[in-house]
């Protein structure tokens, strides 16, 4: 009865004050309460008190103490928590945590792991999530999955609260679309109709958005009218930020009152600093600089644009880490994903083989007088092997083709050239890194891939290292004509391991300039020839060092001799150190089938 009582407390009494946004009331209630909790507690009433709590200092921008008791709760769910209701509502709250500590691609992360979690049919969770991610693609400047997830609330949610927030969020993509027909059928539907949340700051949101919906539809007196009521509400609770404080200097410029803007602007200034928004700094000197400009104060016009220019590209460069940020995140579950399939067919392949045997041991002690069928149980146990070999051979190889040394160089490289404000080629390597990205992520999950792809991805790779190691080597890539037209299929990432010895055992360390060379031609039908040959220190030098013997190059080894079985096809590899010929660096011949 006291957990029952203490529930009811928490849903009636606690939660509310959240929605009213008085943490501080709902902290101290928390912490009354927290005195009723003993070591008799269910985990269900202590999975949802800590994650109160963790909710609390959240909204007290305390960081430190929300991730102290989130963990509590997280690790408690993942151990008695056989329904996962506290599994996700804990992850959903690691997104807000991440989100408050401004790390918006492990926020996007959890929010995500959260709404696959969720059986799609708990219409209430669901919609919760969905809310999440609204917010977050918002911050990320993603609308257009701002506005799915905002759909799919609107559509699901049992609760009016978030189907509102849904439905602002719908009016404010109308409105940035054009459509605003559509838009204004949802203010006035939905949002200023509203009687759920009567907290002022929600009422006050609702009428600047709509100020400023009547100001893209052209009516700038009642858009004015909207703003400056909702301002008035952002006084009274102390609660004015840096972008409604710009909104109302930009429709101050445009009734041509250029002073007052520049006050508001100051005003947007001094909060944008406090909250470290870039984006603000930038709109704010550029607002500032034709607000002087129509004032002729042409020498401060240009200071002020001079300044939103460096805002500017502090936001390009932020944008980009977090770009890369967020692709590293991708990538990392992907793989993650892969393993698990690959683990799941390594797994099958035992438990045929486990069968297999018992099936063989009964046939080989009672039924010796059918040879026939235990010589095809053997020949099936033996393809079974096989695959389970090429499995453990493709395990090996998603491990060895992107190392996390590789990820962390390449973001390093893009960094530095941030810092050095080279913009143009910080988006060249951050294009070229991604589309590697891209490729390996598709061509692991696949036996074959098109010759032309496996190339592309190699030369995408030798523009990251030669970036990486600018002024070391120089590279061509020569391939047969026609190529990209032929139907060819090979294993992936046959290539690309030589070339990555190549570069980091032989060519990177050299006295002299490194060239490396790769060129691809048909030796016959079904056969394609390739030769990689660069002038480093040689196979022979490499073998004596530490790193010498590379596992990928085993791994590629077998790989082709099963796969020449598998073809019926030639297939082999040759390494050859030029020095054994009077010349310098390595030479690696490879003939792979091409059936």
């Amino acid at each position: 009865m006291k957990e029952e009582r203490m529930m009811a407390c928490l849903k009636k009494e606690v939660n509310p004050l959240f929605g009213e946004l008085e943490f501080q009331k709902a902290g101290k209630k928390l912490d009354s309460l927290g005195r009723l909790l003993d070591e008799n507690s269910t985990y269900g009433m202590l999975c949802s008190f800590w994650r109160l709590k963790s909710t609390y200092h959240l909204g007290e921008k305390e960081y430190d103490s929300a991730r102290f008791y989130l963990i509590k709760a997280h690790e408690l769910a993942l151990e008695k928590d056989t329904i996962k209701k506290h599994i996700i509502g804990a992850t959903i709250q690691f997104a807000d945590l991440y989100e408050g500590e401004k790390d918006l691609p492990k926020a996007l992360k959890y929010a995500r792991e959260a709404y696959l979690m969720t059986d799609k049919t708990d219409s209430n969770t669901i919609s919760f999530i969905c809310v999440r991610l609204v917010k977050l693609y918002m911050n990320m400047n993603d609308p257009e999955l701002s506005y799915k997830y905002a759909k799919e609330g609107f559509r699901l949610s049992p609760d009016p609260g978030r189907k509102l927030s849904c439905a602002t969020n719908i009016a404010n993509y109308y409105t940035n679309k054009g459509k605003l027909d559509s838009a204004e059928i949802f203010y006035k539907k939905y949002l200023l109709s509203d009687t759920i949340f009567k907290h002022p700051a929600f009422q006050a949101t609702n009428h600047e958005n709509y100020g400023l919906f009547l100001l893209k539809k052209g009516d700038l007196k009642a858009g004015f009218e909207e703003q400056q009521f909702a301002l008035s509400i952002y006084r009274k609770m102390d609660m004015l930020d840096a972008e409604t404080c710009f909104n109302m200097a930009s429709t101050y410029h445009k009734l041509g009152k250029y002073e007052v803007s520049n006050r508001y602007l100051d005003t947007a200034l001094v909060l944008s600093y406090e909250e470290s928004e870039l984006s603000n700094l930038k709109k704010n000197w550029s607002l500032r600089a034709n607000n002087l400009q129509a004032l002729k104060h042409y020498k401060e016009a240009f200071s002020a644009l001079d300044s939103s220019y460096t805002y500017y590209q502090q936001e390009v460069g932020e944008s980009l880490i977090s770009q890369a940020r967020e692709l590293e995140t991708k990538y990392e579950v992907k793989v993650k994903d892969q393993k698990i399939e690959l683990l799941t067919v390594s797994n099958a392949a035992n438990n045929k083989i486990a069968r297999q045997n018992k099936i063989l041991a009964i046939a080989l002690t009672g039924l010796m007088i059918l040879p026939i069928i235990v010589i095809f149980l053997l020949s099936r146990r033996r393809k079974l092997k096989q695959q389970l070999k090429e499995t453990e051979l493709e395990q090996q190889l998603l491990r060895s083709q992107m190392e996390p040394h590789f990820i962390f160089n390449t973001l390093s490289v893009l960094q530095a050239l941030i810092r050095n404000g080279e913009k143009d080629r910080a988006v060249g390597y951050l294009s070229k890194f991604a589309g590697l990205l891209r490729l390996n992520l598709k061509n692991s999950r696949t036996g074959l891939v098109p010759l032309s792809e496996e190339l592309e991805a190699l030369i995408l790779y030798l523009g990251l290292q030669s970036t990486r190691f600018e002024g070391t080597f120089d590279y061509e890539v020569n391939c047969y004509e026609d190529y990209e037209e032929d139907e060819i299929m090979i294993p992936p990432m046959l290539l690309q391991p030589f070339v990555e010895n190549a570069i980091q055992h032989g060519l990177r360390n050299l006295p002299y300039k490194g060239k490396l060379n790769i060129t691809i031609l048909k030796q016959e039908e079904h056969l394609i020839y390739c030769k990689i040959e660069d002038n480093g220190c040689g196979v022979n030098a490499v073998r004596t060092s530490a790193e010498g013997n590379s596992l990928s190059t085993s791994i590629t080894r077998e790989r082709l001799a099963i796969f020449g079985k598998k073809t019926k096809l030639q297939a082999s590899l040759k390494i050859t150190d030029r020095s054994d010929f009077g010349e310098q660096g390595t030479l690696v011949e490879l003939v792979i089938p091409a059936p």
